[in-house]
């Protein structure tokens, strides 16, 4: 271990999309951890959002810097296979999906933690893991709105107007990452892992000032 690289040694296997979960798994990638992000066959869909620059888009790049990447149709048995080899000798294990998906799929909390006790395992939604909000869609705008910040920031015709970086997703995937630093700290005494979950609501929030 080295203030460079403190999370080597530690693997993280990373089955979120988009920009919230990728960037905090690539956060750990930053400081020394090898991540493997397994990717649908069709590929993780923020790949076809912005700019491309080749076949990868820049938001893509960003949020993958560091990590290897695997295609896996988790729907078949031969995809379930090769991702519970990964979780066996895992540490972290990153997800995405819509609430419940994971389970389905034969990847949610108590399937994983079997496998490997003392997996720390982070669940990334838009509005929680449960709650009459829970199946709703959150992509940066929407969260922006439903929080209300856009409503600090009115343009010069008084109407608001959402923040022009993806200050949700940042926010969540920061929030994300600092979960999983704790609970890695935190394992080195402990016999087994923990799971964690990080809302995009929740983390928005934090931006609007009170009033």
């Amino acid at each position: 271990m080295s203030y460079e690289a403190p999370f080597a040694g530690v693997r993280v296997v990373d089955l979120s999309q988009g920009i919230a979960g990728p960037y905090a798994a690539m956060l750990l990638a930053l400081y020394g951890a090898d991540v493997v992000k397994v990717e649908p066959p069709e590929g993780d869909w923020s790949r076809t959002v912005g700019t491309r620059y080749g076949d990868p888009t820049g938001f893509s790049v960003a949020a993958n810097l560091g990590k290897r990447s695997i295609a896996v149709d988790l729907k078949t048995d031969e995809g379930l296979e090769v991702v519970r080899r990964l979780v066996a000798r895992g540490d972290v294990f990153l997800e995405g999906f819509r609430p419940g998906v994971a389970a389905k799929l034969g990847v949610g909390y108590d399937a994983v933690s079997v496998l490997n006790p003392r997996i720390i395992y982070l669940s990334v939604s838009g509005f929680g893991q449960s709650g009459p909000y829970r199946e709703r869609p959150a992509v940066d705008t929407i969260l922006q709105s439903f929080t209300g910040l856009m409503s600090v920031n009115k343009g010069g015709d008084g109407v608001p107007h959402r923040v022009g970086a993806i200050v949700a997703d940042m926010g969540t995937a920061l929030c994300a990452f600092q979960a999983i630093a704790v609970a890695l700290y935190a394992r080195r005494d402990e016999r087994a892992g923990a799971t964690s979950r990080r809302a995009s609501c929740r983390a928005s929030l934090s931006y609007k000032p009170s009033g």
